[in-house]
């Protein structure tokens, strides 16, 4: 939950940029989608909480098909939290970007 602030960013910039902003209004996070967001975005965060923290001394036993499920979900997770990620924080447009490229040089 230390995170929820950096979580939310980067589940906005995946909206805005998968979605094209549908339900968020131009001038910020505001609008049908953005003002629900507001309150809502950590609520995906804690179920995959409490199931590390119920399960932490437990090894997760999946069935076949549920392990190939997984895989292609994390598959498809991956590259847009990735995506995400890099426009939330490297780009000069966004509130961290403006410090990172100059770090790597570009």
């Amino acid at each position: 939950m230390v995170l929820g602030s950096w979580l939310f960013d980067i589940e906005i910039q995946a909206w805005a940029d998968l979605a094209g902003g549908v339900g968020m209004h131009p001038d910020g996070v505001s609008g049908p989608f953005g003002l629900p967001m507001l309150y809502l975005f950590f609520v995906p965060n804690l179920p995959v909480a409490e199931l590390f923290i119920r399960n932490l001394h437990r090894r997760p036993v999946l069935p076949g098909c549920a392990k190939v499920l997984v895989v292609i979900a994390i598959a498809a997770v991956v590259p847009v939290f990735v995506h995400a990620v890099v426009m939330s924080t490297a780009t000069y447009s966004e509130k961290f970007g403006k410090h990172i490229p100059p770090l790597l040089g570009a």
